[in-house]
């Protein structure tokens, strides 16, 4: 039994957000000037490109709290069974024990 499922929303996160990475770098890459013509596109090629690193950081950080996560429910559910609630103490066996003054 596995109580917490993997979250579609934080895989779908990641892959959108390393997805977004690759179309910043890519376009910074093509938008870097090949002349003293093109230096208008040098400061939209740097945003692009640190906005493409600061995504693929982002990226990175969420899959590794993702993998941390599932990593302590696989050691808490290796640890044994399931745990069981317990069942209340007849009346009977708290007097014996002493526990009830009746």
């Amino acid at each position: 039994m596995r109580p917490a499922n993997r979250p579609i929303g934080a895989v779908a996160a990641i892959n959108i957000k390393a997805a977004a990475a690759s179309v910043c770098t890519i376009l910074a890459w093509h938008l870097w000037p090949d002349g003293v013509r093109d230096l208008h596109f040098a400061p939209i090629s740097i945003f692009l490109g640190i906005m493409g690193a600061a995504l693929f950081i982002g990226s990175a950080a969420k899959a590794a709290k993702l993998y941390i996560r599932e990593k302590a429910i696989r050691t808490y559910l290796s640890q044994g069974i399931r745990p069981k609630s317990a069942s209340l103490a007849p009346g009977q066996s708290l007097r014996d024990a002493g526990m009830l003054d009746d």
